[in-house]
């Protein structure tokens, strides 16, 4: 399992851990909308380091 976040202009919002990045992303769309911007990023901790997930589509979690 992967660590994810959401991170905002705002903040970040850790997500937890997950399987996959599609069900964090599931996770991350059931948050209010307000804390989830069209702007926001989701990442996945590799070691120690965040990296950003590139998912199709129009990049926003909706």
């Amino acid at each position: 399992m992967s660590t994810f976040r959401l991170r905002t202009p705002d903040g970040t919002i850790t997500l937890g851990e997950f399987d996959s990045a599609q069900l964090a992303l599931e996770s991350a769309a059931r948050l209010p909308e307000r804390s989830r911007p069209p702007d926001s990023a989701l990442e996945v901790l590799v070691g120690q380091s965040w990296h950003e997930v590139q998912a199709e589509g129009d990049g926003q979690v909706s």
